[in-house]
């Protein structure tokens, strides 16, 4: 996957893009549910193949024009091209149902693991790409509130 570093200079290109073609992009944030309390059940090795895991998940749920990356800690960061906010709940909810469907099986145990996501959709030409990730972000946090293993977009 992308890194944080690569996943921003990509969004900026794609916002530059954005401003002359008005096609618009998606950003969706993901954070691994209850995640502390899975490498603390578990031990760090079992965080780390999760992570791995959803890195997988998520290429494999994307499109190659698509980008992937990990935001940091539990995070990851999708930005998908050419995508509203309409296309965008589709593909964080398909995500979201990959993951709660997958079996993670780790030396003889099952992990408990379930995605919330954020999205939201780069708008204004006034607008920065971090005023977009904040707003996925605040996503993000209102799915955390309403239980975890959601999607909301803003």
């Amino acid at each position: 996957l992308s890194n944080r570093r690569d996943i921003i200079e990509k969004m900026e290109t794609e916002r530059e893009r954005q401003l002359r073609t008005g096609k618009p992009f998606t950003i969706i944030l993901g954070d691994i549910d209850n995640f502390k309390n899975l490498n603390d059940a578990f031990g760090h090795d079992a965080g780390d193949y999760a992570l791995q895991t959803i890195g997988g998940i998520l290429r494999d749920q994307v499109r190659g024009i698509d980008c992937p990356s990990r935001w940091g800690g539990e995070e990851f960061l999708v930005m998908l091209v050419d995508t509203d906010q309409e296309g965008g709940l589709r593909v964080a909810e398909r995500i979201r149902r990959k993951i709660e469907n997958t079996f993670f099986d780790y030396q003889n145990a099952r992990l408990p693991v379930t995605m919330t996501l954020g999205l939201s959709v780069y708008r204004d030409s006034d607008e920065n790409i971090d005023q977009c990730i904040k707003r996925a972000d605040n996503a993000l946090y209102e799915g955390k509130n309403q239980g975890k293993n959601k999607v909301v977009a803003v």
